[in-house]
């Protein structure tokens, strides 16, 4: 299924994706009160791909992990990373390079329980013009994730 066949909630938030919304006030620390609720195992991709990009836009990054299995699995080129928290620790150093933007996807592709995202991500600062992810959703969670983006440092 490409991007054009997404349900109307999707699309809008793609669309402020496209215009390079940045996440809203995130908070850097989980909040140690905060518990994820219950989200269904029978999320499809479709759902538990846009649940998560709303939870990213709102700035609420807790719920936005809520979406990965707490035992998910990162793999981005040489390392790997294990379990929700950690996760979340490698979304934050990707994003705190760039200042928290959201990334500009160009193509989302689902196929059954796997996400294709491309994207794109220009700052001042740095930049990426080939980024991918790909995610296995199953049982209403995220429980891999492959990463690719080459970064650009730009000279000041």
């Amino acid at each position: 299924m490409t991007i054009s066949n997404f349900s109307a909630r999707l699309m809008f938030v793609m669309s402020l994706l496209v215009a390079g919304q940045s996440l809203a006030s995130p908070k850097k620390d989980k909040d140690p009160a905060f518990e994820c609720p219950k989200l269904s195992k029978k999320l499809s991709a479709e759902e538990v791909f846009t649940g998560r990009m709303e939870a990213l836009l709102d700035g609420n990054l807790d719920l936005a992990f809520c979406y990965y299995a707490e035992d998910a699995v990162i793999v981005l080129p040489g390392s790997v990373v294990q379990g929700r928290e950690q996760a979340r620790i490698a979304f934050m150093n990707f994003g705190s390079v760039f200042g928290g933007l959201i990334p500009h996807p160009s193509s989302v592709t689902i196929a059954g329980e796997v996400v294709l995202a491309t994207f794109s991500l220009v700052t001042p600062h740095a930049s990426v013009q080939d980024g991918a992810d790909t995610f296995v959703i199953r049982d209403g969670r995220i429980q891999a994730q492959t990463v690719h983006a080459s970064i650009v440092f730009h000279a000041p």
